[in-house]
C-alpha cells in the first residue's frame, strides 16, 4: 500500500546458526508493520517489552486464539 522503498540490515551470525541456513534445516523471519495502516496508538504507546521505545518498534504478529 502506497510507495516503496528499500530496507537494508546486515546481522552478524554465528557459524553455527549460518550453517543451519546453508543446510536449509534453519530460517530467517522478517516481521513488519505496514506504516499506511498502523494505528495512532501503536506510534504513541509504549512498548510492553522495551517501555523505552514505541509499541511499534517491537510490535510482533498475534498467534491467535
Amino acid at each position: 500500500m502506497g510507495s516503496s522503498f528499500t530496507y537494508q540490515r546486515t546481522i552478524t551470525l554465528d557459524d553455527k546458526t549460518l550453517a543451519s541456513l546453508k543446510s536449509g534445516t534453519a530460517v530467517v523471519v522478517v516481521h513488519g508493520l505496514d506504516p499506511a495502516t498502523l494505528p495512532a496508538a501503536a506510534q504513541s504507546e509504549p512498548s510492553d517489552l522495551v517501555p523505552s521505545l514505541p509499541l511499534a518498534a517491537t510490535s510482533r504478529p498475534c498467534a491467535g486464539p
